[in-house]
């Protein structure tokens, strides 16, 4: 915590809001927007003042968190650094871990913040669909690795893997796929081999 004997290390102005921003990203999951101004400053050990000096009002900080939770460099980085070599179902268990990691904390995000206002409709849109689309690529680069043992192309495979991670994620869903059935499921589908046997 900044105080008058210890103060915070002096950040450039873009490194403080991101620091500030990655702090207090938990506490507005677990807590939405009832979370104060002085549980964020104590979470990123710095003054309030300094929260205010970064961000203008609230409202902000939480409309610069979104955009932070919903930012693929970092997921896609992740993706991209999947060594190659393995087995199509290692190299999908792997992904299905990465994306259902991500997108929990962006679902419990948004759904922590039903009432609150995160920024203009359609721009909270625009950066969504530019995150998925990014995301998209990633993985099908990593499919497209293994595009003699897939079915369909491999972009349509990232498609069907993100869509079912996707709505997997989902907060109102009252139980969830583990990770070896959602890969039993994408690699597999749900019909019984015996039957399609027939």
């Amino acid at each position: 915590m900044e105080t008058g004997q210890q103060r915070a290390r002096p950040l450039p102005p873009d490194d403080r809001r991101q620091a500030i921003l990655s702090a207090v990203i938990p506490l507005l999951v677990a807590k939405g927007t009832a979370v104060t101004t002085s549980e964020m400053s104590e979470a990123a050990q710095v003054a309030e003042g300094t929260i205010y000096r970064a961000f203008p009002d609230k409202a902000t900080l939480i409309r610069d968190a979104v955009e932070m939770v919903m930012d693929p460099s970092s997921v896609i980085a992740e993706l991209d650094q999947i060594p190659e070599g393995g087995s199509l179902a290692e190299q999908v268990e792997t992904t299905v871990e990465i994306l259902s990691l991500r997108l929990e904390t962006v679902a419990r995000l948004i759904g922590s913040l039903p009432q609150y206002e995160t920024g203009p409709a359609s721009e909270v849109a625009r950066v969504m669909k530019a995150s998925v689309r990014s995301v998209q690529a990633a993985l099908t680069r990593i499919l497209d690795r293994y595009r003699s043992q897939l079915a369909v192309e491999p972009s349509r495979g990232a498609l069907a893997l993100w869509g079912l991670v996707f709505s997997n994620s989902h907060p109102a869903l009252a139980s969830r796929f583990t990770t070896p059935e959602l890969v039993e499921i994408l690699l597999n589908g749900i019909g019984s081999r015996a039957r399609s046997e027939c």
